[in-house]
């Protein structure tokens, strides 16, 4: 079966998992009482969201997990196991945010794992990929150069490099899941760059499993749209996170991470500067409230306006990323 059939099939049954599952979820979470709380330093408007289901994000893991074993494992049944070990690695981020969400939910508070134990585990986890990684011979310390052939060998700094790395972009994408539709709306175009760059290295089974999350987002976004009849949780937004970074480990594309995932980088810088300019300044405010999509909320742009603009400068974002590393 060719790659394009195998890509096409993952994202079908992908979409097709989750639009059908979600419907039948959301009542249950909403049942079990798994439902959001909200930050009390957030905008007062979202207390309407208060109670709304969280942990959706488990539908779009379990899509991605059975479209993956269907049309992904050619090269792994060859001994090639970077899909698994992308698979896995992102699940298991995933569960780190499952756990943040399950004690927020049954302590009936917004913060579940303390950060340190949030820290600590997604360092450890980039860090047994990244090892498992370079022993395996899958990747090395030279890094790609955009519109040339060229690397960059970092030697001994490429691992600490890109772990923190990993961790940085995986938190970038939680951070970014704040408002109705963003975080689906914004990985959606970064993930397609990443597959687009994984065809054009005839990387078919990484593509194929990278369209697996990206049919479950789409699947997703239409009841995450506003108004959200469901939150994706840390669950799935330290999930997507994962399927993105690591990818872009595996195929040497980390700059093409960064370039694509603009946004998310935003959302996190954002935060960075907001913390550091408060402390500075003696508390004073760069921005109304970070991260950056609640100060253009408090600058009265609607929801839906944010989505669709930070989505779009995603896009050519993801469209240059593509041109220079991919083609």
């Amino acid at each position: 079966m060719s790659g394009m059939l195998l890509v096409m099939f993952a994202l079908l049954l992908s979409f097709g998992i989750t639009v059908i599952l979600l419907p039948l979820v959301i009542p249950m979470l909403r049942k079990l009482k798994f439902g959001q709380t909200i930050l009390e330093e957030g905008p007062k408007w979202h207390e309407k969201k208060k109670g709304t289901p969280t942990m959706g994000g488990i539908v779009f893991i379990l899509a991605y997990v059975v479209a993956t074993l269907c049309f992904a494992m050619n090269e792994t049944i060859n001994g090639d196991y970077r899909v698994v070990a992308v698979m896995v690695g992102a699940v298991c981020f995933g569960a780190i945010g499952f756990a943040d969400d399950f004690i927020k939910i049954f302590k009936k508070r917004n913060q579940g794992l303390t950060v340190l134990q949030k820290f600590l585990l997604q360092f450890l986890f980039a860090a047994a990929f990244v090892v498992y990684m370079s022993v395996s011979g899958y990747t090395s310390t030279e890094i790609s150069l955009p519109f040339t052939q060229a690397t960059w060998d970092l030697g001994f700094f490429y691992y600490p490099i890109t772990i923190i790395a990993i961790v940085f972009i995986n938190n970038s994408f939680n951070i970014a899941d704040g408002i109705d539709g963003l975080l689906a709306a914004e990985s959606i175009p970064a993930l397609t760059a990443m597959t687009l760059c994984a065809l054009s290295f005839a990387a078919d089974d990484m593509a194929t499993m990278l369209t697996a999350a990206i049919g479950g987002t789409l699947a997703f976004l239409i009841f995450n749209m506003n108004p959200a009849r469901v939150f994706m949780g840390d669950t799935g937004s330290l999930f997507l996170g994962a399927v993105f970074v690591l990818s872009g480990v595996t195929l040497n594309l980390m700059m093409l991470v960064f370039l694509a995932g603009i946004m998310m980088v935003f959302e996190s810088v954002s935060v960075l500067l907001q913390v550091g300019y408060y402390k500075i300044s003696h508390g004073k405010r760069l921005f109304k409230m970070s991260p950056i999509h609640h100060h253009f909320e408090l600058c009265g742009w609607k929801e839906n306006k944010i989505v669709v603009v930070f989505t779009v400068i995603t896009f050519f974002a993801s469209l240059l990323a593509f041109l220079m590393f991919g083609t």
